[in-house]
């Protein structure tokens, strides 16, 4: 699993996890990612990547967010981000990915990923808190939403 935190504006996976976060996506961003099979199809492959991801789980890499850039929703919708997502989505030893944005109401972040990536949004929605008519106000907006309605709280955390 590659969780890749995307909150560009308030990162918590690193506080979460307690990783550093001097290296992280926007620095991973800033190199030329390897040609599609110059790599072995493998992540470990990649010298860039290695030093810009921890593991603080076995079987859970972590991408932190890295330095705050100026502007947010453009870095993640740069060419660069497209280009490694390809790499991310072609490697063998990445099963799934999940990229941790700012809330999708509050910022344009989450449909500019979607975009982006071609990956599909997925609302984590608190029962009993968020509306069901804001998850499909984003679906109107274009933003490839799916709305699954959580009825209640289950207690856990994911």
């Amino acid at each position: 699993v590659l969780l890749i935190d995307c909150d560009l504006r308030q990162p918590k996976q690193q506080q979460i996890f307690g990783l550093h976060n001097d290296l992280g996506l926007t620095a991973l961003l800033t190199v030329e990612p390897p040609v599609l099979g110059d790599y072995e199809n493998r992540l470990d492959m990649i010298q860039e990547f290695n030093e810009c991801v921890q593991e603080p789980v076995k079987g859970l890499r972590v991408l932190t967010s890295g330095e705050i850039p100026h502007k947010p929703a453009e870095t993640l919708g740069s060419i660069a981000m497209q280009r490694w997502v390809q790499v991310f989505q072609n490697a063998d030893d990445v099963d799934v990915i999940l990229f941790d944005t700012p809330p999708a109401l509050a910022m344009s972040d989450a449909a500019v990923l979607a975009a982006t990536t071609g990956a599909p949004i997925v609302l984590v929605i608190r029962a009993g808190r968020s509306g069901l008519q804001s998850a499909l106000l984003l679906d109107e907006l274009g933003a490839g939403v799916q709305v699954i309605e959580a009825r209640r709280r289950i207690g856990g955390r994911v």
